[in-house]
């Protein structure tokens, strides 16, 4: 129980917040914050507060909104005091997203931002008042391709605010179908061997066995690599916004993780913050540092900010009376679910597809530019189609960035941004191969049975898959060598079999795919990747099983072979003389390889745009070009207009809308 004194002090504390509170309402960043035994009790922006009031003989204070609701009681005896307390200003990093799709430091900072391979949408957010990041990456993608990055390697007070305590804070709203699946996904870190960053972990790590909200520095007694694992408790639904702040106090010893307010979880740590990889020393928005974006995040982020200080509850609990009733509004989209072609060229006038589920007959579709001064500001019919709608795009459009706005009498809804360039030739449309499968979609893994099923039933060209030729001379498939610790080439089949893939799947035969493709019918090409075994007979083993297999399936017009290895790649041409085989290492020209009796060249993007000349010379000699691993859609743009015949990606999505777009657009 509290003395008499204190309940005094508590009361004439109450009597001073009532005098403080009109004035305190003329400023929206101010919070009213009632405390009881240190802890917070109640927070709220002071302006929706209308009075505070001592009642029951002073015995209760209460808190009255504008409509003289009560919304907040609590006896005299329990509380502590009461405080008019400011947010924080970001004072390291701050972002901010553009009406043109660009994203700014607005933080004394200034750090600077550029996109990754493919820039995120951005849209105005009405409630919020701002623009939001939509990021379109698979949710825990290994390869992520839609993200900001922003370097801080060669910036020493950035550095040295992370190092002697600091806060994340983010707001998210993460998008995916069914269950959450069971991997990391990451929307703001800074992460490799060291680091710090937001993230939803692994099920295996959540403090209430789920994939949580989580913060995740790295802190250290000995300067190697030692996670904190900040876990939540709340795992995110999608569709639904959270607002997330990590801390480190470094002074002591303290990690803390806030969600919506509300401090979920502490925990100690000793030690030192330990730092990356110099080389990975940049903070990803929408996934997480490494070669590339990586771990990737499918959903919205409306805010990421760094702070060059522990906050206190009292600063999280402003920061997020600033964001929670906006937050909290009822939103009503004309339209969900919208999927779009975001860059490609234009050749006059040109035929543009907006699927989406809740179009209408009557929608129109308003055209901006957003990058120049003046152009284009057009209001278009539409045309209903059976995924969503089809506009006719206007005549002298030049290159930049156009806005997107669907119009339903007086209602409007922002469906983001598109990337054009202005040619004077369409660009030779590039077949699709969905790398691995189509793994980036519900229920499916890299390389499994659904990824396979799911690529058929879409319709798209090609999938590329990897093999091994393990000890019992069976073909299965993966992409690493090792698999859960089981190095696939040397374990029996038995051992290969009861591996179990992210989607719970076991590892699958070869054969099982041929079973999936004639099952499923369709056109859909199988391109077989023999992995490098480590030796040439192993190689060559590899090559001709599986050139046998493929034979024995029945399928050998619908399957295509690839490789690093020459060996390889030169048994499958002995075995079968009219196989289609091209090579992967990117070190030899065409024709080179024709002499040996290859169809194609399959190399990474950088090999082929740094060799133009050999996309010519390959045709000439009646080869094929597939450019690997295209993920952006401005990158495939730019390869198919050097005429490439197929782009390997894991973006398959974005390619099928690239290769449609260009053969309705001839």
């Amino acid at each position: 129980m509290k003395t008499t004194q204190s309940i005094k002090a508590v009361i004439m504390t109450v009597m001073a917040s009532v005098a403080m509170s009109a004035a305190a309402q003329t400023d929206k960043q101010e919070s009213i914050i009632l405390y009881s035994y240190g802890q917070v009790v109640f927070s709220d922006l002071s302006e929706n507060i209308d009075s505070v009031a001592l009642e029951n003989s002073r015995k209760q204070v209460s808190l009255y909104d504008k409509q003289k609701n009560k919304v907040f009681s609590i006896g005299a005896n329990l509380l502590d005091s009461i405080k008019f307390h400011s947010a924080p200003k970001a004072d390291m990093f701050d972002v901010e997203f553009r009406n043109d799709g660009s994203a700014a430091d607005i933080s004394p900072m200034k750090n600077a931002i550029q996109a990754g391979s493919q820039a995120p949408e951005t849209y105005y957010d009405a409630a919020l008042g701002r623009f939001v990041g939509r990021f379109s990456n698979a949710w825990g993608g290994g390869n992520s391709y839609c993200y900001y990055r922003m370097d801080y390697g060669d910036n020493q007070p950035f550095m040295d605010g992370l190092a002697d305590g600091h806060t994340l804070e983010a707001l998210v709203k993460p998008e995916y179908e069914g269950e959450i699946k069971d991997v990391e996904c990451k929307f703001f870190a800074s992460h490799e061997a060291g680091g710090t960053g937001l993230m939803v972990c692994k099920k295996d790590r959540g403090l209430n066995g789920g994939n949580e909200l989580t913060f995740l520095p790295n802190v250290s007694e000995n300067g190697r690599s030692s996670w904190q694992w900040g876990v939540s408790g709340v795992t995110p639904e999608s569709g639904k916004w959270y607002h997330v702040v990590g801390v480190y106090d470094k002074a002591n010893g303290k990690i803390h993780v806030y969600v919506n307010g509300i401090l979920r979880n502490s925990v100690s740590v000793r030690g030192s913050y330990v730092f990356q990889k110099p080389q990975y020393r940049w903070f990803c928005i929408g996934a997480d540092a490494g070669p590339t974006g990586q771990i990737g995040w499918r959903g919205e982020v409306a805010l990421a900010r760094i702070y060059n200080a522990p906050l206190t509850a009292s600063d999280v609990s402003a920061l997020w009376n600033n964001v929670k009733d906006k937050v909290s509004k009822e939103r009503h989209d004309l339209v969900s679910g919208v999927s779009y072609l975001n860059a490609f060229p234009v050749k006059g006038s040109a035929q543009l597809s907006i699927s989406g589920k809740g179009f209408e007959q009557g929608d129109k579709v308003r055209i901006s530019n957003v990058s120049n001064d003046g152009g284009i500001d057009e209001t278009l019919t539409t045309t209903i189609t059976s995924d969503g709608i089809s506009v006719r795009l206007p005549e002298g459009m030049t290159d930049g960035r156009y806005r997107l706005m669907l119009i339903r009498g007086e209602e409007m809804q922002d469906l983001g941004t598109i990337t054009v360039n202005a040619v004077q030739t369409m660009p030779h449309p590039a077949h699709t191969v969905a790398h691995r499968g189509y793994w980036n979609t519900e229920g499916a893994a890299q390389n499994s049975r659904t990824a396979l099923r799911k690529a058929i039933e879409a319709g798209m060209y090609g999938v590329e898959t990897d093999i091994w030729l393990n000890a019992d001379g069976e073909l299965f498939i993966n992409h690493d060598p090792a698999f859960n610790g089981v190095t696939i080439k040397n374990a029996t089949s038995y051992q290969c079999e009861n591996l179990t893939l992210g989607n719970g799947e076991k590892m699958p035969r070869l054969s099982d795919f041929f079973n999936i493709m004639k099952e499923k019918g369709g056109k859909t090409i199988l391109v077989i990747e023999i992995k490098d075994h480590g030796s040439d007979a192993l190689n060559k083993a590899a090559a001709s099983a599986a050139v046998k297999a493929v034979r024995e399936s029945g399928l050998r017009d619908r399957c295509e072979y690839i490789s690093f290895s020459s060996v390889a790649c030169e048994q499958v041409v002995k075995d079968d003389p009219e196989a289609k085989v091209a090579y992967l290492s990117g070190d030899k020209s065409p024709a080179e390889l024709h002499e040996k009796g290859y169809t194609g060249i399959d190399y990474h993007q950088n090999v082929i745009t740094s060799h133009p000349e050999w996309v010519e010379e390959a045709h000439r000699l009646g080869m094929t070009v597939n450019a690997w691993t295209v993920n952006g859609t401005e990158d495939m743009m730019k390869l198919c207009s050097m005429g490439v015949d197929l782009i390997t990606t894991d973006n398959p999505v974005a390619a099928s809308l690239l290769e449609k777009y260009l053969e309705d657009n001839k």
